[in-house]
């Protein structure tokens, strides 16, 4: 009777452990890798850094009425020539140091919102490197 108890326990205890193990995947999923960040080799004003601007920094409407649109608080960046001048991505650009977080930052950009991703950083830093040209 004892022996018949113990292997019923071990045939029990391993058809639940094989259910556990069949689900792991679903229990434990993989987080997603976000793909790979591939800047062009030319960053563009019109075709990649409106959209930033736009989405991030209020120039349309789509943040805040407080943000970097015409009538905001904050710079304003609504057009190329009210954000140009933003020419080095170095420790004495304020611009570079709020977007990045860096401990030395006067404000972390984009406000009241997450940091942006670093595909996003890295394209605006890329066109400051390349002279923040108006194209």
């Amino acid at each position: 009777m004892k022996k018949t108890s113990f292997v019923l326990t071990i045939v029990l205890c391993l058809i639940l452990g094989s259910c556990y193990y069949h689900n792991w995947e679903t229990m434990n999923p993989v987080a997603a890798t976000p793909p790979p960040c591939i800047l062009p080799d030319s960053v563009s004003y019109s075709r990649d850094i409106v959209p930033i601007l736009t989405t991030n920094c209020g120039i349309s409407g789509t943040q805040a009425a407080s943000c970097h649109g015409s009538g905001g608080l904050g710079s304003n960046f609504s057009s190329y020539q009210h954000f140009a001048g933003n020419t080095s991505a170095d420790s004495t650009n304020n611009v570079y140091l709020d977007i990045t977080w860096a401990p030395n930052a006067l404000h972390t950009m984009p406000k009241g919102a997450s940091k942006m991703d670093p595909c996003t950083i890295n394209k605006i830093i890329r066109w400051m490197d390349q002279g923040s040209k108006n194209n």
